[in-house]
């Protein structure tokens, strides 16, 4: 800002002396010297004195609040010199900063920063002719922003699965076959770089040979080979390094197709078995325990069907005429009883249900066929009682994605036995849920 432009905001504000001047040039500076100069703002700054070195060869750039920190440590890198710390001491007074940049406590570069000079442009570190570092001072709100001017954003790694050899991707899963040996191909693609990659699995017991097969000046190709020995899932997790920067993925490599299993003494036994993971045909299986008490379940997967169907698909042919089924559609308790006339006649995803079998009868085994898939029921305003699909465990919060706009969720229980409830944090495929809404 000029002189000129100085006496004009000064007779401004004594002629008409109004708090509304007042603000009003205030904005107009803040505005005009934040596009001319970029000044820092109030924001993620620095308070207090760092007790380690502020990393600027990972970050780029920190604000300081110079009011309450005066001096502290900082690492950077240059053209000559690798990775090293410099100290950084600043005074202030009568709205003046006065800086000092030191290495090894040898003076670098000083100066003064303020409402005249609010930037210093490329302060040298080392003896070549590329600037280092940059200070930015905002008087108004008291920080300072330090920037290293060689920062370069680490790229981020793509990752890529895909079965051999007709190169379809793996989007999630795959079903392998046991005790054969399945052939999978890696690609990891930077922008400027070819990335590295390993893998890992989460069993230690699971052998691999991971070999690389191709690169390009951007790219790497492994070949995996991996031979499943249990009807169990397998995570397998790829990190692919470019640029210092590591970047991960996780698939899950379903042994027999076997994705998930619910083992809880609060709900019958389930299994989710892919059956292709192209098309996501998966199939559910359901163990119900010779008890007289309602058991909650959901389906894992998106489908439905019908429980009175003339096929081996109606799945009152696992239950047995004498188990009622019942519900919630959002309003009132429904239920359904064989040969009666009932309010559902459909088991479908993302709803809960209860089973109340005739104990004398012994346990009973349902299959339901249905396609995999990894998502959250909608939700409704009021009650609503839920499952969700995959072979994930997801946190409740998730929830606030599938609410009506505006509306907020405000409980969730998990559903036991009989109808018991308690307070969850975490939403388990198979598991029902009531979840109000508000």
């Amino acid at each position: 800002m000029n002189y000129e432009q100085k006496k004009k905001g000064k007779k401004l504000l004594k002629q008409y002396g109004a708090p509304l001047a007042v603000l009003a040039l205030t904005a107009v500076l803040l505005l005009f010297l934040s596009f001319t100069f970029h000044y820092p703002v109030v924001g993620e700054a620095i308070g207090e004195v760092p007790e380690e070195p502020l990393d600027l060869v990972h970050a780029g750039s920190f604000n300081i609040e110079v009011s309450k920190v005066t001096e502290w440590e900082f690492t950077a890198e240059t053209s000559e010199r690798e990775a090293s710390v410099y100290q950084m001491e600043v005074v202030l007074q009568d709205g003046i900063l006065r800086y000092h940049l030191s290495y090894n406590r040898a003076l670098l570069a000083s100066g003064l920063l303020g409402k005249e000079l609010p930037q210093a442009q490329g302060i040298f570190v080392d003896d070549d002719a590329i600037a280092d570092i940059e200070l930015r001072y905002n008087p108004d709100n008291q920080i300072l922003a330090i920037d290293n001017l060689r920062f370069v954003a680490p790229e981020t790694a793509t990752i890529r699965l895909l079965k051999s050899p007709d190169g379809v991707p793996v989007e999630e899963v795959v079903a392998l076959p046991l005790n054969k040996e399945a052939q999978l191909k890696i690609e990891v693609l930077g922008a400027n770089s070819a990335p590295t990659a390993t893998v890992s699995f989460d069993d230690s017991s699971a052998t691999f040979q991971l070999q690389e097969s191709a690169k390009t000046a951007t790219s790497r190709k492994y070949n995996l080979k991996f031979t499943p020995t249990a009807e169990k899932p397998y995570l397998l997790k790829i990190n692919a390094v470019v640029g210092g920067k590591t970047t991960s993925k996780s698939y899950l490599l379903a042994g027999n197709g076997f994705l998930y299993q619910l083992n809880d003494p609060q709900y019958p036994q389930m299994k989710l078995i892919l059956l292709d993971d192209v098309k996501k045909d998966a199939k559910v299986e359901y163990t119900f325990p010779a008890v007289s008490s309602k058991q909650p379940f959901s389906l894992p997967c998106k489908g439905s069907v019908n429980i009175e169907s003339s096929t081996s698909q109606g799945i009152i042919y696992g239950f047995g005429k004498s188990t009622i089924l019942s519900s919630y559609d959002g309003r009132k308790p429904e239920q359904w009883k064989f040969s009666l006339p009932s309010e559902f006649s459909v088991i479908s995803s993302f709803k809960g249900y209860f089973a109340r079998l005739n104990a004398t009868e012994g346990e009973r085994k349902i299959s339901v066929q249905c396609t995999f898939a990894s998502e959250l029921p909608p939700l409704k305003s009021g009650w609503n009682l839920v499952g969700i699909t995959g072979f994930a465990s997801l946190s409740t919060e998730d929830l606030t994605s599938v609410v009506p706009p505006g509306a907020h969720v405000r409980q969730v229980r998990e559903v036991q036995r009989d109808e018991v409830y308690k307070s969850a944090t975490a939403l388990v495929p198979g598991k029902v849920y009531w979840v109000l809404v508000e």
